[in-house]
């Protein structure tokens, strides 16, 4: 389950800490 955790966790902060970065900027 951690594995899988993980490989979910990745994407997800790709996406979300970019648009974090977006939300900052603007």
């Amino acid at each position: 389950m951690l594995l899988l955790g993980e490989l979910a966790d990745a994407p997800l902060q790709l996406l979300v800490k970019p648009a974090e970065g977006q939300l900052v900027h603007n």
